[in-house]
Formats: C-alpha cells, sequence, structure tokens
C-alpha cells in the first residue's frame, strides 16, 4: 500500500484519547497538509498536533521497547506459564482456556509493563498505590473483556470507557508519581519511559497515555491468540507433534528449571513462528484496517485483473484482514485451511510471506508492542508443550474427531467487536497430558 497517500484516520483512534496523547492518537507526519495548521477530526476535537509530536512519541517509545524489556517479557511469559502448567497438569480436564488465558496475559503485562506482581518479597508490590493499581487494572480490563455493550463500539462504549476511566485516572497518576519518586530496581515498561531526558522525555499524562494504549491493545489481543493456538494444536495433532520435534531438539539436554536468554531460543523457534502467523493469519485479533486517501488528490490504483479505479480524496476505506488473508491469488486454493507450513521455505520463514501479514498492521503505524506480542506468545507456548501434549475432550457419546470438528466449527464462529475472539470458548474441552 502506498502509505502517505493512505493514511491511518485519527479521528478512530482517539476514542482510545482517555488518558491523553499516545503514541496512537498523535498525528503522523504523512497525515499533516502543507498548512501546518491545526488539524480537526470529522469529531469536532481540534489539537495542536504536528509530526515533531508524533516523532517524539514514536522514539520514546521505541526507546523503551528496549532488549531488556524483550529479556523481561520472555522471563515474565515463562514463569507465569510455569504457573499455569501446574494448574492444567492438576486438572482431568479443562473449559476454562480462554479466562486462563486472559489472566496469564494480564500477569505478564503487569510484570513487564508496571514492574508489579504478587512477590510479598518485592518492595514495589507491598506499597499500598502497587496493590491498588493491580486491582484496579484487573478490574477495568476484565470489564472491557466480559462487557457486551463496552465491545461494541458507538457512544455507549465510549461512556462506559470514560466511566472507568473516572476510577482508574488517579490510579494510574499516582502508580507514575510513586514510581518516578520511588525508581525500582526491575526492567519495565514505565521504568524505561521514566528515564527518558531531554528532548525525548514524556511528561506523566504521556506516560500515563502510553502505558494504558500497549496494555489495552496487548492484554486481550495476545490472550485470544494463546487460546487459538492451543485449541488448534489439540484440533491437529499432527502440527502440534511437528512443532514439539522442533522444541524437543532445542532443549535437548537442558533441565527444566534451566533459565534461558530469549536471545538463545527465539531466532530457532521457526516451526512455532510458522503456527503463530499461520493462527493470526485466519483468526487475527484486528480485522479492519482503516485508511482513508490523501486530501491533497484523487487516488488511481490497480486492481487485480489489471482494470483503474479511481479514489476520490479523503474517501474512508476499510480493508478487511480476512480477505486479504484468504485471497486465493496469492495464498492458493487451500487458503481457509490451517497449514502451517505454508510459510516455510526449507524450513526457514518465508520472508515475502511474512510480509503479507496484517496482524500488527504495517507503515510507520504499526503496533510498536510487536516483538512483545511474539515473544510472550512464544514463551508460553514453548514453556507447555516441553512438558506436555494437549488433546481435545469429547463429550460423552461423541467421538474424538467428532469433538475436534465441533471444535473447529466453534472458532470458525468467533465474531469481531473490539477485536476478533471466540464467541464461546468453554465449548471446547481440553486435557493436558504429561509426556
Amino acid at each position: 500500500m502506498r502509505k502517505k497517500d493512505f493514511p491511518k484516520p485519527l479521528h478512530f483512534a482517539r476514542k482510545l484519547q482517555i488518558f491523553g496523547k499516545s503514541l496512537a492518537t498523535v498525528c503522523c507526519p504523512t497525515l499533516l497538509k502543507t498548512d501546518p495548521s491545526p488539524m480537526k477530526s470529522i469529531d469536532g476535537y481540534v489539537e495542536q498536533v504536528d509530526g515533531a509530536d508524533w516523532n517524539r512519541h514514536r522514539r520514546c517509545t521505541a526507546v523503551a521497547f528496549s532488549e531488556t524489556i524483550h529479556e523481561a517479557v520472555w522471563k515474565a511469559s515463562c514463569s507465569e506459564a510455569s504457573d499455569l502448567l501446574k494448574l492444567f497438569k492438576s486438572q482431568d480436564s479443562t473449559s476454562s482456556t480462554h479466562p486462563n488465558m486472559i489472566r496469564l496475559s494480564f500477569a505478564i503485562l503487569l510484570k513487564a509493563c508496571l514492574g508489579l506482581d504478587n512477590d510479598s518479597n518485592n518492595a514495589d508490590a507491598a506499597s499500598p498505590i502497587t496493590d491498588t493499581a493491580m486491582k484496579q487494572l484487573e478490574t477495568f480490563f476484565n470489564m472491557i473483556s466480559r462487557n457486551p455493550e463496552a465491545r461494541k463500539g458507538g457512544q455507549k462504549s465510549r461512556d462506559i470507557f470514560h466511566a472507568s476511566y473516572q476510577d482508574l485516572k488517579p490510579i494510574m497518576t499516582g502508580l507514575v508519581n510513586y514510581r518516578r519518586h520511588h525508581p525500582s530496581s526491575k526492567i519495565d515498561l514505565l521504568s524505561s519511559m521514566l528515564s527518558l531526558h531531554g528532548a525525548q522525555m514524556l511528561s506523566d499524562e504521556e506516560i500515563e497515555s502510553n502505558l494504558f494504549l500497549f496494555m489495552f491493545a496487548g492484554h486481550e489481543t495476545t490472550a485470544n491468540t494463546l487460546v487459538y493456538i492451543v485449541y488448534l494444536l489439540a484440533i491437529f495433532p499432527e502440527w502440534q507433534n511437528w512443532v514439539i520435534e522442533e522444541i524437543d531438539e532445542i532443549f535437548s539436554g537442558m533441565p527444566l528449571d534451566n533459565e534461558i536468554s530469549y536471545k538463545d531460543i527465539f531466532n530457532r523457534v521457526t516451526r512455532l513462528k510458522a503456527i503463530m502467523y499461520e493462527t493470526l493469519r485466519l483468526y487475527g485479533p484486528v480485522v479492519n484496517l482503516l485508511r482513508r486517501a490523501s486530501p491533497d488528490q484523487d487516488q488511481a490504483i490497480t486492481s487485480s485483473d489489471g482494470s483503474g479505479i479511481l479514489i476520490p480524496a479523503s474517501t474512508l476505506i476499510n480493508i478487511l484482514t480476512p480477505a486479504l488473508h484468504t485471497n486465493r491469488d496469492y495464498w492458493g486454493s487451500d487458503s481457509v485451511s490451517w497449514k502451517p507450513d505454508r510459510w516455510l521455505s526449507k524450513e526457514n520463514l518465508d520472508s515475502e510471506k511474512v510480509d503479507h501479514l496484517f496482524a500488527w498492521a504495517e507503515g510507520p503505524r504499526a503496533c510498536p508492542g510487536r516483538k512483545f506480542s511474539q515473544l510472550e506468545i512464544s514463551a508460553v507456548i514453548v514453556t507447555l508443550l516441553r512438558q506436555t501434549s494437549v488433546q481435545i475432550v469429547p463429550r460423552p457419546g461423541v467421538s474424538l474427531e467428532e469433538a475436534k470438528m465441533e471444535a473447529l466449527e466453534v472458532l470458525q464462529n468467533s465474531r469481531s467487536l473490539l477485536t476478533l475472539h471466540i464467541e464461546r470458548p468453554e465449548l471446547v474441552h481440553i486435557k493436558w497430558c504429561p509426556r
């Protein structure tokens, strides 16, 4: 896509601006007209934003997503997945995969973004402000996950957000203020943003807003992707065995309690990445990519059949990623089938195919937490599959093959509100078997 000709319309992103400006809600340089006067969205909001402001946010948040943060994400993900595995191994079967993954993802975000956990030896966790922040954030994200009205969009949805904001805002403000005056020895996203100085420095309000953005964007999306992957591995055991073979080879001879850097593992889990990409191709969280034709002039494009199309200036465009990701002209006649090895060429990832995946969007406004999400997903799946395999548990009177098809139908009946999600995940029963 010609990025400058079809920028992202900011008036939708600004609905998330309940804390203040963040990377998602300030103006990208490609959106600026020749006249640098304030831009007015169709919602009637007027903001003094410019390319320098967007570049500052992008630069600051990029610095925050450093190698140390990525290591912290990997470590937190492995730790939380190990705890969850103990629960799974104690159960004959479970239908609570979705809430379990929601809690796991939330705990990882608390650790990696805010340095918060329930460790009684952690001085930060023992402070009243951090304890309250943990509880209020959990309440907020549970409300978003479980309240149907909050997921529908529109004014009612926005009212719910703002009502929750009244409770959450002072907590986030207090947390940022506390951490600014009581620096933590932990490596997390908040401490990284607080450590910036001079031209790179973000205000407390901007830090709060970016923290909220990263946690809101990364919470349910990553958790849902994990649920899809787990269910698909149970439905298609041949692909599960395929990725377990890779994991066993990588960890051969290593003790289970050995802490390993993500740098030693992440670049080697090629099959696991193929499974992640294939899952996101068919069940990616972002169903719609919104763009607007440049206001400067009409845009001429060429369709797949070679015919020309003229798009009037300022036309709002809704790109359906499921249509892109299942286009037979590119993905082949089996485009709607879950086939992870389509991403590999001689056991290496096919970079051209990866470039055609829009799960994290593309261009200057692509998701800055892309690697954060990939590391979390990879660490969780690796931790679970090192010791166990997952299987579908049929209902009484139903064969295993019938149960697999029922589970696949549950996935195929997913709905998109804020993001794509499985409407009835509790209908899928699975068990984790030691191996």
